[in-house]
């Protein structure tokens, strides 16, 4: 009779690894189970991108190699860059709605990140101004004989 109590208990656990992640058994008998993309672990990479977590860290936290990550999330890591102010402006949102109904420390929150949007911001880069042709030697000389012929003490004797 124990052992009837312990599988049922054992039945009833789910099965899960280290970090919590379950552990998927392989129905064809042999090798390693296929990997499954399921909504759970999508939302965790988009978490993880928008933390800026890099592909390794990732793989790891989902128990894949870094090949199986790229295959199965390869739109949500085309938009990593984006996914992060994606959840800014989210939360940006969300304080705004806070703060229109009269929670003040949201619009603390609110002018804080407003300030640290305006110091991230690209500064305009200065314009360049427009590269001087450099001359070669050869009309490098004859510039400045026709400079020296043009003005100074020579000018008057090299005209005669």
């Amino acid at each position: 009779m124990s052992d009837n109590n312990g599988e049922a208990i054992q039945a009833a656990l789910p099965l899960v690894d280290g970090h919590g992640m379950p552990i998927r058994i392989c129905k064809r008998g042999r090798g390693r189970p296929a990997f499954e993309k399921t909504s759970e672990i999508q939302r965790l990479v988009a978490i993880m991108l928008t933390k800026g977590a890099s592909k390794e860290e990732i793989a790891a936290a989902i128990s894949c190699s870094v090949r199986t990550l790229e295959r199965y999330f390869s739109p949500e890591l085309e938009r990593a860059g984006s996914a992060r102010l994606l959840a800014e402006a989210r939360n940006v949102d969300r304080l705004m709605n806070a703060a229109d109904k009269g929670n003040v420390s949201a619009m603390v929150q609110i002018d804080k990140k407003l300030d640290r949007w305006a110091i991230a911001a690209p500064q305009a880069k200065p314009k360049r101004e427009p590269k001087v042709r450099k001359l070669g030697k050869k009309e490098q000389i004859v510039a400045e004989a026709h400079e020296a012929s043009q003005s100074g003490e020579w000018g008057s004797l090299l005209k005669h």
